[in-house]
């Protein structure tokens, strides 16, 4: 098992509340659980004196070794009339476990007065809430090992690629064949070609390591693949994502559909 601290990764999650016109004071409503990232997300909204309340929850189980998410949060509320009307609000914040606290939701509990929710908001009861989220770092997640590359690969390797302290014992054709970005580095006159231990800077090792799983044919998109300098420049990400997309899974569909979307491959 592998402790990973992931970083740089954004989704966003939509959900349609209906009925809302008949939500009377104090009363809640809640969306449909979706993963992204290995982690459990659901939408609440609440009635509250007047207000709408709007809040993104984490389900991830508190009792669970200690595990914190830092993000950007921006939540919104989507006009029925135009795009330049939506309701937003921005907050940097941790979920999980933050000096000493644990925090699974964050929110605005007067999001927007409940007379200007129906006036521009809603329509047939209905309204539609939307939230962007940045994953700054993540710590305390355990992704499994699909296959190894430490100590006992290095008789079978000529490279040692170093990534945040960690070695990776691996063959430079072998990555030269499925990676551009290596094969320019090992085969394209670079020194790195010549060093022993070449280290990489910028990369999660976690990540690092899901992209040499997908290298070597395991299927592991349905983890969320990491956008980085590496997935941009080789086909197996593109192809792992195109056959989970075929699978029809709303899920992996709509991860498969952001990596290929966001690296512009299509």
């Amino acid at each position: 098992m592998s402790r990973s601290q992931v970083t740089g990764k954004e989704f966003v999650l939509r959900c349609v509340f209906n009925d809302v016109s008949n939500m009377n004071d104090n009363d809640m409503r809640f969306g449909t659980v979706e993963e992204y990232f290995n982690v459990p997300w659901i939408f609440q909204i609440q009635r509250n004196n007047g207000n709408l309340g709007i809040y993104l929850r984490c389900t991830n189980l508190k009792d669970q070794e200690m595990w914190s998410i830092f993000s950007e949060l921006e939540l919104k509320l989507v006009s029925v009339y135009s795009d330049t009307r939506d309701q937003k609000c921005k907050i940097d914040m941790c979920f999980g476990h933050d000096s000493g606290k644990f925090y699974s939701s964050y929110g605005w509990s007067e999001f927007i007065s409940w007379n200007e929710l129906e006036t521009s908001f809603m329509e047939a009861g209905s309204i539609t809430v939307e939230a962007r989220v940045l994953i700054n770092k993540s710590i305390g997640f355990y992704t499994p090992k699909l296959m190894d590359f430490d100590e006992k690969m290095m008789e079978y390797s000529d490279i040692v690629v170093l990534v945040n302290g960690q070695r990776f014992y691996l063959l430079k054709k072998f990555l030269a064949f499925h990676s551009t970005f290596f094969e320019s580095l090992f085969l394209g006159g670079f020194y790195e070609a010549k060093l022993a231990e070449v280290p990489l800077y910028d990369i999660d090792v976690d990540d690092f390591q899901k992209f040499l799983e997908v290298l070597y044919g395991f299927p592991v998109i349905n983890v969320i693949v990491p956008i980085n300098k590496l997935t941009l420049q080789q086909s197996e990400m593109l192809n792992a994502c195109a056959q989970y997309a075929q699978t029809g899974s709303q899920k992996l569909t709509r991860e498969a559909n952001y990596v290929i979307t966001e690296v512009r491959l299509f």
